[in-house]
């Protein structure tokens, strides 16, 4: 179930983008008016629509801006539930780590170790759940196994499902989910409210075109939702992917500082770059032994 954050944003973005088509319906009727009138030159028209389009303009955007942001901060409060549920204490991961040692160490020889492990300790102990699966990215990250250990390990991941996620976890998600579907709804509202100005200000009917379609299809759905009580019956909560979407919370700008990924296990790290300096030891020296 969203937050209540998440719902007052909702709300708030509903609100904007009706207020916005107000906007845009008012600019249209006046716009309509002043064409039909016969008191008007071509270029009093012209300045008089430009003038409705723009102040349209200015109140639609500051009204759809203002619900950006306000779902903006509802993202960054989820995102921040959803790292505090997957942070673990340095201590206990520190302890985690040691009993982890010998599969970690075995994994540089046969990574496939790992799978089996978080097979068997990951729906029971979130510590052990978040080591593995920071060295099982390490290992797909170094390209170690092949084709066949990334299948292995997404075949795993799938059949585990929702049952190693912590309840935290798939609070946080949920809420994230609502939050992605909100967004793309003030997307959706964004694109006709530009796309209906536009083809105002050239005196013409809003034209079919895909993405007005589909932003169409966008608004319509999430409102019957919203208004129904059923938006989130359909939603889709995906608990697997939390270090993938902190990763990428990370990478917008701003907030590279606010949410730090968790660190990679010492162990398997050590041992890919062991090899990886081998491996350019060895082509050091056969680079030397050919130039003789």
């Amino acid at each position: 179930m969203p937050s209540t954050k998440t719902k007052n944003a909702r709300a708030a973005a509903k609100a904007a983008a009706e207020k916005a088509r107000a906007e845009v319906k008012n600019a249209r009727e006046r716009a309509e008016e002043t064409r039909a009138s016969e008191h008007f030159t071509a270029e009093g028209v012209e300045e008089y629509v430009g003038a409705w389009v723009k102040s349209a303009r200015t109140t639609a955007t500051a009204e759809l801006e203002g619900a950006s942001t306000r779902t903006g901060e509802a993202r960054e409060a989820a995102e921040g539930k959803l790292l505090a549920a997957r942070t673990i204490p340095a201590t206990q991961r520190a302890t985690t780590t040691a009993i982890l040692g010998p599969v970690l160490a075995a994994a540089a020889n046969d990574p496939s170790v790992l799978v089996r492990a978080y097979e068997k300790r990951a729906p029971q102990s979130l510590a052990d759940r978040v080591i593995l699966e920071d060295a099982i990215g390490v290992v797909l990250d170094a390209g170690m196994g092949g084709v066949g250990f990334a299948e292995d390990w997404n075949r795993t991941r799938t059949a585990l499902g929702e049952s190693v996620a912590t309840p935290a976890e798939i609070e946080a998600a949920a809420d994230l989910a609502a939050i992605e579907r909100l967004e793309g709804y003030i997307s959706a509202a964004t694109t006709l409210t530009d796309s209906e100005l536009v083809a105002l200000e050239r005196g013409e009917d809003l034209a079919f075109g895909i993405a007005v379609e589909n932003a169409r299809h966008v608004v319509a759905t999430f409102e019957r939702d919203l208004d129904a009580g059923t938006i989130d019956n359909a939603a889709t909560v995906n608990v697997r992917d939390g270090a993938a979407i902190l990763q990428e919370s990370t990478e917008r700008p701003g907030n590279a500082t606010k949410l730090p990924p968790q660190e990679v296990a010492a162990a398997v790290w050590a041992e890919t770059m062991a090899r990886k300096a081998a491996g350019e030891t060895a082509e050091a020296a056969e680079t030397g032994d050919s130039g003789d």
